[in-house]
């Protein structure tokens, strides 16, 4: 028996996770029951394959293939976890390793959070439908870096851009919620859009969830009166780990 189709939190390889042991699940094949299972978890793939285990669950007599917690130490801010797992049938027979998997962890608690909420409007008239709010921010980077995660969120409704590309695949993110008492952001891996050099950041940001119309009346302005924008861009050298752009005034804005 082989597990196949390996997921955490139902995600397949996931990145900005802040479940501090998330759940892991997978499918079972070429067998007729699960009867135990052994999962190890490892910092890379190299490492995984190599016995440098962050955990290793032991054999784990059980029939569950679904939300096995991760049982490891507890992971920082960005700290990325390999797993894998093999399975015993049900005449005892222990299968292959699986195929790798992973999740990463996004910006835990609030030391993380270096990004500062902008608002780009001067005033606001809570009867008009303003356009669209664009913003703006040129960044260096270093060569050498090895992968880039950029957090957004949104008072209101966002789309980012990095050297001109559209970054990720979302829809009215950063999606519905109450915006006066929990705002969800988004994590992108945008290693692909970046460069050596100068690059440059872009937000279109409009009134959205905050103060678009919503509902059945279609009223607006029902969780502001304002828009904001919220973004971090963090940088992995072989070496070290840099915030190398984040929302604050120095940011250009117009419509």
């Amino acid at each position: 028996m082989h597990a196949y189709d390996l997921t955490t939190e139902h995600m397949s390889n996931p990145i900005g996770l802040d479940v501090q042991h998330p759940r892991l699940s997978w499918k079972c094949a070429d067998g007729i029951r699960q009867t135990a299972y052994h999962i190890h978890a490892a910092e890379s793939e190299w490492d995984l394959a190599n016995g440098k285990l962050l955990w290793n669950s032991g054999e784990i007599p059980s029939d569950e293939s679904l939300h096995i917690e991760y049982g490891g130490d507890t992971l920082g801010t960005g700290d990325r976890v390999f797993w894998q797992v093999r399975l015993k049938d049900e005449q005892g027979r222990w299968g292959a390793w699986s195929e790798s998997a992973f999740f990463e962890m996004g910006l835990l608690g609030a030391d993380a959070q270096k990004a500062e909420w902008i608002n780009p409007e001067k005033e606001y008239d809570p009867d008009s439908e303003p356009p669209v709010s664009l913003l703006r921010r040129e960044f260096p980077l270093e060569s050498g870096f090895l992968r880039a995660r950029l957090y957004v969120s949104a008072l209101g409704m966002y789309k980012a851009y990095l050297n001109g590309k559209v970054v990720g695949d979302e829809v009215l993110a950063p999606g519905f919620t109450d915006m006066e008492r929990r705002r969800q952001y988004q994590t992108y891996d945008v290693t692909k859009l970046l460069h050596a050099g100068a690059n440059a950041a872009g937000l279109a940001l409009a009134d959205g969830w905050a103060r678009g119309r919503l509902g059945f009346s279609g009223k607006r302005n029902q969780f502001s009166l304002g828009i904001a924008a919220w973004a971090q861009l963090v940088v992995d050298y072989p070496e070290r780990r840099e915030i190398a752009l984040i929302t604050d005034t120095s940011w250009k804005a117009t419509r």
